[in-house]
C-alpha cells in the first residue's frame, strides 16, 4: 500500500500544474529566506526559542488538514538566516545526515535519500515509512541551503489513501523550492486571446528604387 502511495504521489508531482490551488492561497515567502513554500490557506505561524538559547528564536509555519476523518496532511517549514560560509560548509554528507536526524523519531523505514546542487542553492530530502499511533504515515523532510538561508520543510501524510489529501500534499510539496526557480514556474504565460490581441509590429516594406537619370554628356 505505502509503495502504491509512493507511485500517485509521485505522478501529482509530475502531472499537477504550478500553486493551482482552489481557493485563494498564501505563500511563506519572508525578505531573508531564499525560498518559499504555499498553502491553499494562511498556516499557523508560532515563534519558537530554544530552550537553551531564549533569544535563539524562529518562526515555526505549520498547517494540518484533516480529510473526511481518514487522511490527514501535515506539514512544518522553517526558515532561518544563514551566512556564505555556513553553506559552504553543508556539503553533501552533511546535508543527507541532516535530514536523517530530522525523521530520527518518526520514520521507521527509509525509501530514498536525494542531495541536489544547484548554483545558488543546495536541497537535500528523504523520503520514509512511519507511524502515528495505529496509522501509517508518508514523511518526506528536506533540507534547503543558500548562502543567505536555510529552510527545513517536514512533510506528513497521515492515514488512509484520500484522493483529496494525495492532491493537496503534492501540491504544497511542488510549491517548496527556491524563490527565482519557483516565480519562473508559476509566472502566467500569455493565452491564445492575449497572443492574439497583441500589437504586431508593422510590417517594414521594402522601398523601390527610384528611377534615376543618367547624367546629360557634356557638348
Amino acid at each position: 500500500m505505502i509503495y502504491k502511495r509512493i507511485a500517485v504521489l509521485a505522478a501529482l508531482l509530475i502531472l499537477l500544474p504550478a500553486a493551482a490551488f482552489a481557493q485563494e492561497p498564501y505563500t511563506y515567502s519572508p525578505d531573508y529566506c531564499d525560498f518559499t513554500a504555499t498553502f491553499p490557506e494562511k498556516p499557523s505561524i508560532s515563534k519558537v526559542c530554544e530552550k537553551d538559547d531564549p533569544k535563539a528564536c524562529y518562526d515555526l509555519v505549520s498547517f494540518t488538514k484533516v480529510f473526511d476523518m481518514a487522511s490527514t496532511v501535515k506539514i512544518d517549514v522553517i526558515c532561518n538566516p544563514s551566512t556564505p560560509d555556513l553553506y559552504n560548509k553543508l556539503n553533501a554528507d552533511y546535508m543527507r545526515t541532516t535530514v536523517a536526524r530530522m525523521t530520527k523519531d518518526i520514520v521507521l523505514k527509509t525509501y530514498d535519500t536525494n542531495v541536489r546542487k544547484e548554483d545558488n542553492y543546495i536541497e537535500s530530502g528523504l523520503v520514509g515509512m512511519g507511524k502515528i499511533g495505529m496509522d501509517k504515515s508518508l514523511f518526506v523532510a528536506q533540507l534547503w541551503s543558500s548562502p543567505n538561508s536555510l529552510m527545513s520543510v517536514k512533510a506528513q501524510i497521515i492515514g488512509q489513501q484520500h484522493d483529496g489529501s494525495d492532491a493537496l500534499f503534492a501540491q504544497i510539496l511542488k510549491s517548496i523550492g527556491y524563490k527565482d526557480e519557483i516565480n519562473d514556474k508559476t509566472r502566467p504565460e500569455k493565452t491564445k486571446v492575449e497572443k492574439a490581441t497583441a500589437p504586431e509590429k508593422p510590417a517594414t516594406q521594402e522601398k523601390e528604387p527610384k528611377e534615376t537619370t543618367p547624367p546629360s554628356k557634356a557638348p
